[in-house]
């Protein structure tokens, strides 16, 4: 049976499982490969305050997935500040000025881990995917273009977080992408329903894995294998948060399905699970 890459996960090593035990599940299970991108900060001890709590917070990221990859697991580590963070830091009080010296700050620490090859790209940037106000998503869109810049002088990857707008979002990313010259993008979390056209905009993305959103990818039996179709768990790591997304370990099963209703075969699922996990990471089979 095929192997699995997951695109866009995450781990958490001092609420959740850590990196070894899930590297040694998702092997068991075929996986091959895992993204990690950094939490919300968060979710490992409390809000980020200042450059060096973002810094922490990237090293732990990178510490995990090279623990992954002692355990069998190819991986890659993606840091960078979530958008999420921008709105709770105006939240927090601090002004708006302070917040964006806050998360530059933070990115161009994390631009100089992944020129020194500790990381893999930035990220996740982009904005909310939930309501925010104006100040907020201003300052989100202000960051992600200064973000997109980093990856075109790094030539890295970067994995944007937006919300779920349709075409107006997809064409929204790409113009941006566009302008900055970026070449290795990939909208994480895509909507199922707009695939095609997010890939025929330029964008590579990433789907999650859960059932009803592959039956959505997958419905119609054509253009397997373009290059830039990713699948993901983006699994939290999370014990308080048990159900959110997909675990990595069950990507496996739920492809499985749809061998078995004849909406795919292996080799269509080795094409988007491997061959175009390898070319957008760059990474081989171990």
């Amino acid at each position: 049976m095929f192997l699995v890459g997951d695109a866009h996960s995450h781990v958490n090593p001092m609420r959740g499982i850590g990196p070894e035990r899930l590297a040694r599940k998702f092997k068991e299970s075929g996986g091959w490969f895992i993204s990690v991108v950094s939490l919300l900060s968060w979710s490992y001890k409390s809000l980020a305050l200042q450059v060096k709590d973002y810094l922490e917070v990237f090293k732990e990221n990178i510490s995990a997935s090279k623990i992954i990859k002692r355990n069998g697991v190819e991986g890659a580590a993606i840091i960078g500040v979530h958008p999420a963070e921008i709105v709770t830091l105006l939240k927090h009080g601090l002004e708006r000025e302070k917040v964006e010296e806050l998360v530059l700050g933070a990115y161009s620490q994390a631009s100089k881990l992944v020129e020194e090859g500790e990381a893999k790209g930035l990220g996740e940037v982009g904005r909310p995917h939930f309501p925010a106000s104006k100040t907020a998503l201003d300052l989100c869109n202000k960051v992600f273009n200064k973000v997109l810049e980093m990856s075109h002088d790094l030539d890295c990857i970067v994995h944007i977080h937006v919300e779920r707008g349709g075409l107006k979002t997809i064409v929204d990313v790409a113009e941006r992408c566009r302008k900055k010259g970026v070449k290795k993008a990939l909208l994480h979390h895509a909507d199922p329903r707009h695939w095609k056209t997010a890939l025929s905009y330029g964008l590579k993305i990433s789907i999650p894995a859960r059932t009803r959103d592959l039956m959505e990818v997958f419905r119609v039996k054509d253009n397997f294998g373009i290059k830039g179709l990713m699948i993901e768990s983006d699994f939290l790591d999370d014990p308080r948060r048990p159900g959110a997304v997909v675990a990595p370990w069950a990507i496996k099963r739920n492809f499985e399905k749809l061998v078995v209703k004849g909406l795919i075969t292996e080799k269509d699922a080795e094409k988007v699970l491997i061959q175009n996990i390898s070319n957008f990471y760059s990474v081989s089979l171990p």
